[in-house]
């Protein structure tokens, strides 16, 4: 690709495509560098009046990694770095190595993996992250102190009916109760 920095004995003279039209007769190592591309080294030999031309090509020097989780929607951080992404995602280009990849969601455990990127490969990560529950007991009554039987409602879905127990992912849940008097609901921090 174009872009490369060219070096000529060391010191770096351009980019690629690169050019010298008065450039002095004699034998120059030349070294062609650009980020996640292995580089290239020949030795070129400039001559009184011939032009000389020095093509090389680059080759790709990086790989990707695939991370999902179950349950997906877990933060994706790379060597302890947050990337702002979300499983499932893939990343493109990176250079080959070893990475720990962590992954967070709440409600649930903390993963971290080991991948090994390799160049022009494609690796992956799965991982099974562990639900973190809580406990809920749920009464309802009236105003007055009244006791009621009502429909139990969990972040809008129907759960039952009150008094209920509970076990629910620790995070903030809505609840909502409806009973034939009236209806009420709270939000609640499951630990």
């Amino acid at each position: 690709p174009a872009g490369a920095e060219v070096w000529l004995d060391g010191e770096k003279v351009g980019t690629t495509p690169w050019a010298d039209p008065e450039r002095v007769s004699g034998a120059y190592d030349v070294e062609l560098r650009k980020d996640r591309y292995l580089g290239h080294r020949s030795r070129v030999t400039v001559r009184d009046g011939e032009e000389t031309a020095e093509v090389a090509t680059l080759e790709a020097n990086w790989g990707d990694l695939r991370v999902d989780s179950a349950p997906q929607g877990a933060a994706i951080a790379l060597n302890g770095e947050a990337t702002g992404r979300t499983t499932p995602y893939e990343f493109r280009g990176l250079k080959p190595g070893a990475y720990q990849v962590g992954l967070a969601l709440d409600g649930y455990g903390r993963s971290v993996e080991m991948a090994n990127v390799q160049r022009k490969g494609s690796s992956a990560v799965n991982a099974d992250l562990d639900a973190k529950l809580g406990l809920v007991s749920v009464l309802s009554s009236y105003e007055n102190g009244e006791p009621c039987s009502g429909d139990l409602y969990v972040d809008g879905e129907h759960a039952g009916q009150t008094p209920a127990k509970l076990e629910m992912l620790a995070v903030t849940h809505t609840l909502e109760v409806r009973c034939p008097k009236g209806r009420a609901g709270t939000t609640v921090a499951v630990t």
